[in-house]
């Protein structure tokens, strides 16, 4: 395998959706450290510098993470109690921000599965799911305008204490020569689904669109506070948008272009004109806004899954592959972790062969590799890269149906 540019070039170049030296492997999250030390069982990464350093040792592409604070406005408060009502199996968690506007309040049911503890993140998949949630955070439009009260703009100080934590990063990236990214740190749909439960978010377009174009625009509002501050400290490379349940599998087309597109626009507007790259994930349920993204001008779609996500992976590189680099290829539930290692083999035959001609890809299992993958399948998903990823590849052949 040619190696012959730093893992940034690398990746640039193929965001860019230009050809490097070879096929960059990036794996959301990283390879395990059981990888690199040759065991089967899961031992957690010491800090994001140690992964790196493993990674681009063994010749494999990694990023530095960056994440923004968010700042409370310094009158809220933030109450947590819990209570176990007749007829409950499970205790009921309750948290509230207590505001001049009133009191946003959440109550969950705090499963021996619960993640958080005595805690409930105002963002979490865990909290939105409705045999879990009591009550939701957002339910009526009094809530807005608690909601929208919650966060504000850093003071000077603030901004000052994230840039010194920023720089120790910035530094260690520019030394090890690795891209910069702030990784999921906007998000709209998602929000919807987090702040309302899945089923209200999900009709709220139908039911609510006053309502849902409000919580939007507050959502959006909190995205771009953090774009702010990332472009004012850092020297980023790339942002991506938190985009998992902003897919069609929640949204019908007609409703993405109403409610999310135009704030998603506006957001890569922002990053483009600040000169740093702007990334999507979305891991199913995309194919119908191919060319809204392109329209959109993202750089790079995170989350090409041939498997469980719906992607057809020849018709996506046909339609947005000259300007949207694709990242992903390999299904990480049901191809790493229950599929044997020829199998794993093929699928990155199959991803490199069809989404790496002309440049534009990088590959990455679908999905953070946990505990159930075996090591040996992470072991032959790198070995089949290796063997395959040079560049020049010759452009695919791919049939046009509309000629």
């Amino acid at each position: 395998m040619r190696d012959e540019l730093s893992s940034r070039d690398r990746l640039l170049l193929s965001i860019d959706c230009d050809e490097p030296d070879h096929v960059p492997l990036w794996n959301r999250g990283g390879i395990p450290y059981r990888y690199f030390i040759g065991s089967d069982v899961d031992v957690p990464w010491p800090n994001q510098f140690e992964r790196i350093r493993h990674s681009l040792k063994a010749g494999i592409d990694d990023v530095a993470y960056i994440s923004p604070p968010k700042f409370l406005q310094r009158d809220v408060k933030i109450k947590i109690s819990k209570r176990h009502p007749p007829g409950e199996r499970h205790p009921l968690l309750i948290k509230e921000y207590r505001t001049p506007k009133g009191v946003l309040s959440k109550i969950v049911r705090q499963t021996p599965d619960w993640p958080h503890g005595d805690d409930i993140p105002l963002i979490s998949d865990h909290a939105a799911a409705s045999g879990r949630s009591v009550k939701d955070w957002v339910e009526k439009p009094e809530d807005l305008e608690v909601l929208s009260y919650l966060f504000r703009d850093p003071k000077e100080r603030e901004i000052e204490e994230f840039a010194g934590k920023a720089e120790k990063i910035e530094r260690f990236a520019e030394e090890h020569e690795v891209l910069l990214v702030a990784h999921e740190v906007t998000y709209l749909g998602s929000a919807v689904m987090w702040l309302c439960g899945f089923i209200k978010g999900v009709t709220a377009s139908i039911r609510r669109p006053e309502f849902l174009d409000r919580l939007l625009d507050i959502i959006h509002e909190w995205n771009m506070m953090a774009l702010r501050l990332l472009v004012d400290v850092c020297d980023l490379d790339l942002i991506v948008h938190y985009g998992w349940y902003d897919s069609t599998e929640f949204w019908s087309p007609r409703a993405y272009r109403r409610f999310i597109f135009p704030r998603m626009k506006e957001e890569v507007d922002f990053t483009h004109k600040n000169k740093v790259r702007f990334g999507y994930s979305m891991a199913s349920g995309a194919m119908p806004l191919l060319e809204t993204f392109k329209e959109m001008n993202i750089d790079l779609l995170y989350g090409i899954d041939p498997v469980q996500g719906g992607y057809d992976m020849e018709r996506a590189k046909r339609e947005i592959g000259d300007t949207v680099c694709l990242w992903g290829g390999v299904n990480g539930h049901v191809t790493l972790e229950h599929g044997g290692r020829e199998e794993v083999r093929d699928a990155v035959r199959r991803a490199i062969s069809t989404l790496a001609p002309g440049g534009g890809f990088i590959l990455s299992s679908v999905g953070r590799i946990y505990s159930e993958v075996p090591t040996s399948n992470i072991r032959a998903m790198i070995e089949a890269w290796r063997e395959l990823a040079d560049y020049p590849k010759s452009k695919p052949k791919i049939p046009n149906p509309a000629i």
